[in-house]
């Protein structure tokens, strides 16, 4: 055993000095038992790759179930396998910090004033499980909740994330707006806030709920159902009021600190946090700019009247250069004098907006025309996209640049680099001022028109360079614009803006659905269809039967999806449109595929094929080599589905499409487990596992776990097929897709089916559950017009006689219809107990 000294003292990586390093651990305890990487690998049924990964650090918090893998592969004593999950426990922990909060903004100016609020937030973390941080607009909420979480040494969460809620309109998108947020991404999106409270039952996390005002009741609905549900979910909310949760603790977060005499030595200056910050801001707007003592009183004064408020201190430092200390107080005090005070609004409140006002009455009317244009846009934009919804005959996108480039140096609007290049957003105050001045003038339907046109544009740029761009550039390009998309959808569909556009992008946006948000997608696109008329053009319904087609085969629903693919294929073909009738028939053949009708699914299959070929679409080509070679692995022909697998995954490499490549290795999994060879099955899915944990593709995690859960089975090793069973039945909830959902539920019915035990009672009691749950998933699959594919077929096969062994004929079929009528939460309660 390595030496593990008692020290507090931790190593580069983070992990403590007294305790070993998980892949030094691994290391010593697989040479101890004289075995290569790839032997270890193939007894724990998990890939090489993932061995040395884990061994050289780069993998840093292995799933446990992983650890169990290997300890059992290792067969190591209890003592070595506590030890090794002790010390992947403790890689995890003490790395948190930098890896749980490495993806929250990191602001580009200074921390001003509040340690003693962050000191304050830390002790409340340990009081509650919600904690609101409350005060009035531009007080600086956000930035204070980001600041706390970053000083955080040791959390007790694996992962914290920042929910932005300003861009929602609706507050019945905030289940859409988390799932799509957290990682690994709730990649089809949980429908409800109830639903999504169960995926998150085993998690432990942080949710920094921002800026909740505007949908206070929602928000409040939604934290109570979270919290309710997920014992190790902690809230932190930032709103303008308090939840009104039981059990919240609020903390009001007041103005920055000023001085209630004047001030005699500009040093004094630093122990005002307000005074502090204008000066820290002024400088920085103005490198040149010097104070002395003579600059105090007027500093001060500036500080005074803005209410010792952040954000309104920024805007005001921001204008220095232009007007010069002196004349930017006179201006200032001259401004809101006149502008005098709203009773309705708190002092504070009435203090910012009076400052956003005189920020604004400063700028030119081209810049104030751009600002109030780019309050349309919901949680941040491109130049690119503000110069197509916000240009004009007089601005072109080198004026947009110079105008927003204005714009960011007057604290009006942030810029923040992305990974798919800058970004802009405006902080909700002034997103809001802004909003309100474009109402005034009778714009806010143009803009919000002008913004939808262009994001559609956008979905419909993006589904033609998808053939084109490798899978990562793709996704940096599209998920940044989610919020907008949503945006858009609910002026058309929602607010009534206009329902025949909203027909329209709900359409366009197919494949942003199914590669971010699927289940989200499937409303907008069920919403969109119930609004369709004898007047809405084939295209647009051609469109949507095509988005359902895609959504239903991505949820296992193939019965669906080959209806609706059938509907869109015979529109396409009526509008002579080559494209639409190659997708849809590639959607109609692997769905007949799925349904058993091979022979007439590979003919569909074909007819793609050469369609995409006339047409030069390599990315789709390879889709339907993988569904060929799938066609052949179900029609039995094994040799025929490697051929095309090898095919196909040299166009995937080369296009740079990593989900193909990943997908191939699920399929061939598959077709490896349909030859009769489980175990290399299981390494193959092993593999694809590694690879879509790595993208944080959940969905396909999931069909990953399911599928290596079937293949234990079968090897007869129940209790690793009841830890991926577990998992997968987890995220199959997660992403609503309910025929996985039933899959899973019917291997751990297996599971209690063919163990062997000792224990006569609890033997009975295992064969008693399996009945009723395969009488659930028997239902279920009905119910949806669902089949079972090959390897639930051969599961279902081997668990009959056991049960029919247990059980008379009567016994048997009385159990199996108490299960056909639990819910689902029944039968997944009861599953659990497996």
């Amino acid at each position: 055993m390595p030496t593990r000294p008692d020290q507090s003292q931790h190593r580069a990586d983070g992990t403590p000095v007294g305790v070993a390093a998980f892949g030094d651990l691994l290391r010593e305890y697989r040479v101890r038992a004289q075995l290569s990487q790839e032997a270890l690998a193939d007894r724990a049924q998990v890939s090489a790759a993932a061995i040395g990964a884990l061994e050289r650090g780069i993998r840093r918090a292995p799933h446990p179930s992983t650890v169990s893998l290997i300890a059992k592969a290792l067969d190591l004593s209890e003592e070595d396998s506590a030890a090794l999950k002790a010390a992947r426990k403790s890689r995890q922990s003490h790395s948190t910090k930098t890896d749980i909060f490495a993806h929250l903004r990191t602001p580009r100016t200074s921390f001003v004033g509040r340690d003693a609020d962050v000191a304050r937030l830390l002790k409340l973390f340990g009081k509650s499980r919600l904690v609101t941080l409350t005060g009035s607009g531009g007080i600086g909420k956000t930035r204070v909740a980001v600041e706390t979480l970053k000083r955080i040494v040791s959390p007790p969460w694996d992962e914290a994330w920042l929910i932005d809620l300003a861009p929602l309109i609706d507050g019945a998108l905030i289940a859409a707006k988390i799932a799509s947020t957290i990682q690994p991404p709730l990649t089809d999106g949980a429908a409800t806030i109830s639903a999504l409270a169960l995926t998150l039952v085993k998690r432990r996390m942080l949710l920094i709920l921002d800026n909740c005002e505007h949908i206070i009741t929602a928000a409040t609905c939604a934290a109570d159902a979270i919290l309710g549900v997920c014992p190790h979910v902690t809230i932190l909310a930032t709103s303008r009021e308090p939840l009104n949760i039981a059990g919240e603790v609020v903390y009001r977060l007041s103005s920055l600190s000023l001085p209630r005499k004047a001030l005699e030595r500009l040093e004094d200056a630093h122990a005002y946090s307000a005074v502090d910050l204008f000066v820290q801001r002024a400088e920085a707007a103005d490198p040149l700019a010097t104070f002395d003592a003579d600059d105090l009183a007027a500093i001060v004064n500036i500080a005074r009247h803005l209410d010792g408020i952040p954000l309104a201190i920024e805007l005001a430092a921001a204008r220095l250069p232009m007007l010069g200390l002196q004349t930017l107080q006179a201006r200032l005090d001259e401004h809101c004098t006149i502008a005098g005070r709203r009773r309705d609004l708190p002092a504070r409140q009435q203090t910012l907006i009076a400052t956003i006002r005189w920020s604004y009455d400063l700028l030119s009317d081209d810049e104030r025309t751009l600002f109030q244009k780019l309050s349309i846009f919901a949680g941040g934009f491109t130049l690119e996209s503000a110069t197509a919804v916000c240009s004009d005959e007089t601005i072109d996108q080198i004026a947009m640049l110079t105008l927003l480039s204005s714009l960011v140096d007057k604290s009006l609007v942030q810029a923040e680099l992305a990974q798919s290049g800058t970004r802009y957003r405006l902080l909700e105050s002034t997103r809001q001022y802004g909003r309100e001045k474009l109402t005034e003038r009778g714009e806010y339907a143009t803009a919000a028109r002008a913004h939808a046109t262009a994001f559609l544009a956008l979905a419909e740029e993006l589904e033609r360079l998808w053939d084109t761009m490798p899978d990562r550039a793709w996704d940096a390009q599209a998920e940044p614009e989610l919020d907008n998309w949503r945006a858009a959808l609910a002026w058309a569909l929602i607010g009534g803006g206009d329902i025949a556009f909203g027909q329209q992008l709900a359409g366009a946006l197919r494949r942003m659905w199914v590669v971010f948000a699927v289940a989200e997608g499937r409303q907008w696109v069920r919403s969109a269809v119930e609004t369709l008329d004898a007047g809405t053009p084939d295209a647009v319904i051609a469109r949507l039967d095509l988005a359902e087609a895609y959504l239903d085969s991505t949820l296992i629903q193939h019965k669906a999806s080959y209806d609706a693919a059938a509907r869109a294929l015979a529109r396409f073909k009526q509008l002579d449109d080559a494209r639409g009738v190659a997708d849809s028939e590639r959607r109609a053949g692997i769905a007949l595929v799925y349904l058993g009708r091979i022979s007439e699914g590979e003919a569909l299959l074909h007819a793609t094929l050469s369609a995409y070929e006339r047409l030069g679409l390599q990315k789709r080509k390879c889709q339907v080599l993988v569904d060929l070679a799938l066609a052949r692995h179900y029609a039995g022909d094994v040799a025929g589905a490697r051929a095309r697998y090898a095919e196909t995954l040299a166009i995937a490499r080369a296009t740079g499409s990593e989900r193909m490549a990943a997908q191939i290795a699920i399929n061939l999994a598959e077709a490896e487990f349909r030859s009769g060879d489980a175990p290399s099955a299981l390494r193959l899915a092993g593999e694809a596992l590694d690879a879509h944990r790595a993208r944080n593709d959940m969905k396909n995690v999931a069909n990953d776990l399911r599928n290596m859960a079937a293949y234990l089975v079968a090897m007869g090793r129940y209790d690793e097929a009841r830890l991926h069973a577990r998992e997968a039945l987890a995220l199959c909830r997660d992403i609503q897709a309910e025929v996985a959902v039933a899959f899973t539920l019917q291997h751990l019915a297996a599971i209690a089916a063919l163990r062997r035990t000792e224990d006569a009672p609890l033997a009975r009691d295992d064969r008693v559950r399996a009945t009723q749950l395969l009488g659930f998933v028997n239902a279920r699959l009905s119910a949806l017009e669902a089949l079972r594919e090959y390897t639930e077929h051969q599961e279902y096969d081997s668990m009959l006689p056991a049960l029919c062994d247990a059980f008379d004929s009567g016994a048997c079929a009385q159990l199996m219809t108490e299960g056909s009528s639990w819910s689902e939460d029944h039968a997944v309660a009861e599953a659990l107990l497996v």
